[in-house]
């Protein structure tokens, strides 16, 4: 949550204010693009953080990896909210808020996969599901608590936000970040990983480097894991990030509005994560997608429609739909489901790659460009159609896979190698 709150307060201020201090141009909207683009680059080393770490959390374990994540993280934000805007220090300015924000995406490259590792590798029997959607729920209390602090310090600071008042949810992290440390700290070491290296350990195996495991042996599940994020990793932050500005700007109604839309909808996603994550124990991960997948297609174009009308009561429930049905469906299964396409051994890096790599192709650049598109086109069709494209490709990714519940977790490379056998044999 803590850590979701830091990545979140950039990507609010972005939408916000950081068009006009750090990307200053004669036309707002120019301005605007150029900020969200800036959100964009952090998704750049997200892929590199969850190389470097899924590497670690491999080798060393998930417990030193995450610590090291998370201060990376910490500080890389706290030292934002000391910047000097353009008006101070010119090109300096937007050029040191990228490198930061280079630096926040490579932390969150590393943290999702060791955190939702964590939770499924300690779940018990036939609960990976619901236990692997508590750090899913992360992001949306981040979300919830990062605009909500913006908007507090926007009553706060007043006329005076644009000056100093957008410095305070970033300086405020350093607190959060003491209470996330100690948490850390005092976490234990995942079980499965403990036994897998005692197991390595008897059969006096050297323990490969994972990376190339990975691209050798795991292939399918890579792209399986890659490919099932599109449903949400981009259209997520169309109606979060994309949303604020899109609402402030374009539709020029209150900021209030866009803010509020988010907070309410966040809430309501963080209470229905965990409910199909045990629907998910129960049904399935696929049949728990699929539900989400087809409401994120059918509603797309009905949540643009109620946002248009500028009314405050049609944005919150459109952004509701979205994130508490369409979304919390896709998302809350992803942990276990990541977990249980790759063996012990390799886990860390293979859902890491998969599920970063995916956030550079659609996450980072999504606000940006629908934003450019928006301004081209003048209206929201194009968006409405990236939106059912990109969640009809994570299901097809679904699809191809099997249903995957009911594996044993410390058996997944065994049965791996087994499908390979039968198939060498069946193809000679």
């Amino acid at each position: 949550m803590i850590e979701w709150y830091e990545y979140t307060v950039y990507g609010t201020a972005a939408a916000l204010v950081f068009g006009t201090l750090f990307f200053p141009t004669d036309e707002p909207g120019v301005s605007q693009i150029a900020a969200l683009a800036s959100f964009g680059v952090g998704f750049l080393a997200r892929p590199v953080g969850a190389f470097v770490s899924g590497h670690l959390g491999d080798k060393i374990g998930r417990k030193s990896t995450l610590i090291l994540t998370f201060l990376i993280m910490s500080g890389s934000t706290a030292a934002i909210g000391l910047l000097p805007t353009y008006d101070t220090v010119g090109v300096l300015a937007p050029v040191l808020l990228c490198i930061l924000r280079l630096t926040q995406g490579f932390a969150v490259g590393g943290e999702w996969g060791g955190a939702a590792i964590i939770a499924v590798e300690n779940a018990p029997t036939g609960r990976r599901g619901f236990f692997g959607a508590w750090p899913q729920i992360g992001v949306s209390c981040g979300l919830l608590l990062g605009t909500g602090a913006v908007a507090l310090a926007q009553a706060v600071s007043g006329d005076a936000f644009n000056t100093w008042g957008w410095r305070l949810p970033f300086l405020v992290s350093i607190v959060l970040a003491a209470v996330g440390l100690y948490i850390r700290l005092n976490a234990t070491e995942s079980p499965a990983f403990l036994a897998a290296k005692v197991e390595a350990e008897r059969k006096q195996e050297a323990q490969k480097a994972p990376i190339p495991v990975v691209f050798k042996h795991h292939r399918r599940p890579l792209m399986i894991a890659l490919f099932s994020r599109f449903a949400e990793a981009g259209n997520y932050y169309l109606f979060t990030v994309f949303l604020l500005s899109y609402v402030a700007t374009t539709l020029e109604l209150p900021k209030s509005y866009g803010l509020v839309a988010v907070m309410i909808g966040s809430a309501l996603n963080i209470a229905m994560i965990p409910v199909f994550g045990a629907v998910s124990d129960r049904i399935g991960r696929k049949k728990t997608f699929f539900f989400g997948a087809t409401v994120i297609i059918l509603s797309a174009w009905p949540i643009f429609a109620m946002i248009q009308t500028g009314q405050q009561v049609a944005i919150v429930l459109g952004v509701a739909i979205f994130l508490a049905l369409g979304h919390a469906a896709v998302y809350s299964v992803l942990p276990a489901f990541y977990c249980e396409l790759f063996p012990t051994n390799v886990r860390y890096t293979g859902i890491s790659v998969g599920y970063q790599t995916a956030a550079i192709l659609l996450a980072g650049f999504t606000p940006m460009i629908a934003s450019a598109l928006v301004l081209w086109t003048g209206g929201t069709c194009p968006l409405v159609a990236i939106i059912v494209v990109t969640t009809l490709i994570a299901a097809g990714a679904v699809a191809a896979a099997r249903e995957t519940k009911d594996l044993n977790l410390a058996t997944i490379g065994e049965v791996s190698a087994l499908d390979k056998s039968r198939r060498e044999m069946s193809h000679s």
